[in-house]
């Protein structure tokens, strides 16, 4: 009989504590941050893939992936290439212990947890006056003392630590690797018009091999206003460097063709672009965020489990109380006491307007979990392309892309999903002659 005792004073304890742990749980999630980027440090293509400017030759950037795609560089060629820039610059520059160079390590340690190319980042110091940060391949980062006397805060220091360190998360400096070994190893006996490559690449050569193009810059971008973020500072703050960047570029005169070969965007550019996607990331957050909610909320968001522990709850204090009220006929009141909580809060619980027990709900139209919508809208995404898919999946077969602005009619959404950290829904949407499923985050709908 002793052990009967314990059955519900076991229930009340393990009830207790899962409403407690589930109740924290909650709560710690609801607490939004001031950014919900769509990007981590990996960026994705599609939102690159326009970079900062309109691609004045069709095709090239395409034509340069395809070209170098069939070529492989192991770890080891990127150890030894790592070491032999690093020699090449120490010949060329003073690397020195300056007094800027444990901060700039102590930020790589605070960004670290958050990349995931796992390579061992580290940077170093050269005395020059020249205002320049750049890495290499296998993680070796390089800012000069021009740089760091530029810089205002440390804000500035970490989105541009964050940059470079973007390069390397998103493969762009294995890239460059791949392209000097394409000209290294590929081209050289090739002829056109009996003229060796070779002896016809320098101007060529250049402009394929540049460290970056502006697509690299505009992912590396945003990857370095993440980190910043995530280790502890300020991106806002952190993109004022573009705006005295700006001060420094002449842009009295922005020919399409000077912008086409520059390897960098103009910083004015790259400062507009960040203002957007914060606005963007604060936006998103604001929109994420979720209020407080009251009790009869979260017993309505995980009633399943509520209502188990409390159907389970009833079933044995009942049976606790039958053995021992009923028919031992002993004064126990723990039995009853135990029995009225539990029965009480099922009832409680049971009235609650979320357990609405129909069972021809799934049979009955418009509880298929489509929303009607019927609007007109425009695609928000920044910068790259809306994907238009065959069904509501990212693995969906690709119909096509629709630009930033383009003017679309979205007849439903449905279908919840997670795509890069956020819950949303797809939404069935018509494009010109084409109609699928886009990701309902990147619609605006018209009011």
């Amino acid at each position: 009989m002793s052990n009967i005792k314990l059955i519900p004073v076991l229930l009340t304890v393990c009830l207790v504590t899962s409403v407690s742990i589930l109740y924290s749980v909650h709560n710690f999630k609801s607490k939004s941050e001031k950014y919900d980027f769509p990007y981590k440090t990996q960026i994705a293509e599609a939102a690159c893939d326009k970079g900062y400017t309109e691609v004045l030759i069709e095709g090239l950037a395409d034509a340069r992936k395809v070209s170098l795609k069939g070529l492989n560089v192991s770890d080891v060629e990127v150890r030894r290439f790592s070491e032999k820039c690093h020699k090449q610059i120490k010949k060329s520059y003073k690397i020195i212990e300056h007094e800027k160079t444990a901060l700039l390590n102590e930020v790589i340690s605070k960004m670290k947890p958050f990349t995931y190319a796992g390579l061992p980042y580290e940077a170093f110091v050269i005395e020059d006056e020249m205002i320049n940060a750049f890495t290499v391949a296998g993680g070796k980062i390089y800012f000069t003392t021009g740089i760091l006397a530029f810089f205002e805060n440390d804000d500035e220091l970490a989105t541009v630590m964050g940059h470079e360190i973007g390069h390397n998360e998103n493969g762009h400096c294995i890239e460059y690797l791949k392209k000097m070994k394409f000209w290294e190893e590929y081209l050289p006996e090739m002829e056109i018009w009996d003229i060796k490559i070779s002896e016809m690449a320098t101007n060529l050569e250049d402009l394929l091999t540049i460290s970056f193009n502006q697509e690299d810059e505009k992912c590396a971008d945003y990857c370095g206003v993440y980190l910043t973020y995530k280790a502890g500072y300020d991106p806002e703050k952190g993109k004022d460097i573009f705006a005295k960047f700006r001060k420094l570029e002449n842009n009295s005169n922005r020919e399409a063709t000077d912008l086409f070969f520059r390897s960098h965007p103009y910083s004015e550019d790259r400062y507009f672009c960040l203002k957007e996607y914060l606005e963007m990331a604060e936006k998103n957050a604001l929109r994420g965020k979720k209020p407080q909610k009251s009790v009869d909320q979260w017993l309505c968001e995980h009633k399943k489990t509520v209502l188990a522990f409390l159907i389970l709850g009833v079933l044995a204090s009942a049976f606790f109380f039958w053995t021992t009220v009923v028919k031992s006929r002993e004064k126990n009141g723990w039995a009853i006491i135990s029995t009225l909580l539990y029965t009480g809060s099922l009832i409680y619980v049971l009235s609650l307007p979320c357990f609405n027990f129909d069972l021809n709900l799934k049979s009955k139209p418009g509880n298929d979990g489509k929303i009607a919508v019927e609007k007109n809208g425009t695609v928000k995404t920044q910068g790259g392309r809306l994907i238009l898919r065959e069904k509501p999946t990212q693995k969906g077969k690709e119909l096509t892309r629709m630009p930033i602005n383009s003017k679309l009619y979205c007849s439903f959404c449905c279908c919840d999903d997670e795509v890069d950290g956020r819950n949303g829904k797809w939404c069935w949407v018509k494009y010109k002659n084409y109609e699928g499923y886009a990701w309902g985050w990147f619609i605006q709908l018209s009011e």
